[in-house]
């Protein structure tokens, strides 16, 4: 493929498999003896897809679902939602990078805009996710914009105007053994609207670890119905959440009724200016 960008239509699995088998007698011993030798299975690039709407962002998730190594997924176009799109969830192939090259993912409150499987990584570059409404999860409905139990970073991004029970822009539940991660690096989270919990970020270690880290960032303008209208951070019995705040801004998020119009936290907590 020389490495050029193709659509996701005509992408294709290329493996090549060499077998070289080779007998040779043994001239000075009593019995013959057979020798082979199996290369190695070579597996092309796994390219880049190129999806502008949604019929082809849905193929471009299945494929790297089946991936042996995920490929690039490249946004060429604004996107709407008719329908929840299939979680981003192949565990062995590692980080999917989605790149919206500043356009918009508008999830039409059909749902979670985008969903990551547990234990998956995928990397979001310069891309808007908005108007997404919380999909079901073992703890209801959670992740307007973007619901994840992997390991999920936004770089240069903006979740804005979603809408959930818990986590309206982001809810990252660690649900599965092992630690769930949850990075935000020079991104917005905005004007998300939360019904009970965590207006802009509803982070759990429900089952098993996370880590979240905030940098150079911006939340803003997030509320929750009860508590932690900018950041809801929980971590459960027996288990660990760090929560890791760096030269980032918090302001104008509120909880109506209780306590944490920035931040609620009930774990391990690191600030900075």
């Amino acid at each position: 493929m020389n490495g050029r960008s193709i659509p996701v239509r005509q992408f294709l699995a290329l493996t090549v498999l060499l077998i070289f088998l080779a007998g040779l007698p043994g001239a000075s011993q009593a019995n013959d003896a057979e020798y082979s030798s199996v290369l190695p299975i070579i597996i092309a690039p796994p390219g880049v897809l190129i999806v502008d709407d949604e019929e082809s962002l849905r193929a471009a998730v299945e494929t790297a679902n089946r991936a042996g190594q995920f490929p690039r997924i490249e946004i060429t176009a604004d996107i709407g939602l008719t329908a929840p799109l299939p979680a981003l969830d192949n565990p062995r192939a590692g980080t999917a990078v989605i790149s919206g090259n500043g356009y918009t993912l508008d999830g039409n409150r059909v749902g979670s805009v985008l969903a990551i499987g547990a234990n998956t990584g995928v990397a979001i570059e310069q891309l808007t996710i908005t108007d997404g409404s919380g999909s079901g999860s073992d703890s209801g409905e959670c992740g307007g914009g973007i619901y994840s139990e992997g390991e999920l970073t936004l770089r240069q991004s903006h979740v804005v105007g979603n809408w959930a029970r818990r986590g309206a822009g982001i809810c990252a539940l660690s649900l599965r053994p092992g630690t769930a991660v949850l990075t935000l690096e020079e991104s917005t989270v905005s004007d998300n609207h939360a019904s009970i919990l965590g207006g802009g970020i509803y982070a759990n270690s429900a089952y098993g670890d996370m880590k979240v880290t905030i940098n150079d960032s911006l939340l803003q303008a997030n509320t929750a119905r009860d508590s932690g209208g900018g950041i809801m951070a929980y971590a459960s019995s027996n288990k660990w959440l760090e929560l890791n705040v760096e030269n980032s801004t918090l302001s104008g998020n509120r909880a109506n009724y209780f306590v944490g119009g920035a931040i609620f936290s009930a774990c391990l907590l690191y600030t900075s200016d």
